[in-house]
């Protein structure tokens, strides 16, 4: 018998039954509506090489205050345990990751984005991941007997979300490599904090990669762009103060 806690009330996990065309419909939803409806969505993903492994994280955040302008922001974790990890242990250890070092800064900080959060999203492509956080049974379950204290404390994160925010939790299963730019994304800076080669991708990765080079390279102007006109207005205010 199972000594791990239930689930915490405030936790929802969507697998949609192995069903990608549901998981797929819901994804989009999110990126079209999430803002407007309470969300922060973060999306995570494992890399794992021989001699490295990380989780890539994915999430769209206002950047520019004045304008609301929103972006993706992107981070990329290596882990201590290089070349002993799987892609699944990487994007477990993802979940708690997202909940206390991306969410709860952000509800507790950042009010312009912050504010108004009813539901944080996790959005993964291990199926293994979400059923984990569930408990279901089966030998999926009995095989990751090693992240039991890891799922106890993601818990604990859920219901401290919970308590000081009135936020909840999903957890929700997306088709890995299916287009989906949260997704593609966290995969990208995954890839590219463990330095995974591009040698064995197939010809729909790639495309997908580049793509996402694109989306990177497209955003990070936009920001510098930004940031450069905001240090102009700065030093006019300034200017205009001395007169």
């Amino acid at each position: 018998m199972s000594t791990l806690p239930p689930p915490p009330a405030s936790l929802e996990i969507n697998m949609f039954n192995w069903h990608s065309a549901t998981a797929l419909a819901y994804a989009a939803n999110e990126h079209k509506h999430a803002r407007a409806c309470g969300r922060l969505a973060i999306w995570i993903d494992g890399s794992v090489t021989h001699v490295r492994s990380a989780t890539g994280f994915a999430y769209q955040q206002v950047v520019d205050f004045e304008t609301g302008a929103r972006e993706w922001l992107t981070r990329g974790v290596r882990h201590a345990s290089d070349g002993a990890a799987s892609p699944e242990a990487a994007e477990f250890w993802g979940v708690g990751y997202a909940l206390r070092d991306i969410a709860l800064p952000i509800l507790e900080e950042d009010p312009v984005n912050g504010d108004g959060v009813t539901a944080v999203a996790v959005y993964t492509d291990s199926m293994w991941v979400a059923k984990k956080l569930s408990q279901v049974e089966g030998k999926d379950r009995s095989t990751w007997a090693w992240a039991d204290e890891g799922l106890r404390q993601v818990y604990r994160d859920i219901e401290l979300l919970a308590e000081r925010f009135g936020v909840r939790v999903e957890v929700n299963w997306v088709p890995g490599h299916s287009g989906v730019d949260g997704n593609e994304l966290a995969n990208y800076v995954a890839q590219s904090t463990t330095g995974a080669s591009t040698q064995n991708m197939g010809a729909r990765a790639l495309v997908q990669r580049k793509r996402m080079e694109d989306l990177v390279r497209q955003r990070d102007v936009r920001m510098r762009a930004g940031e450069h006109r905001r240090r102009q207005q700065r030093e006019q205010r300034l200017r205009d103060s001395w007169h």
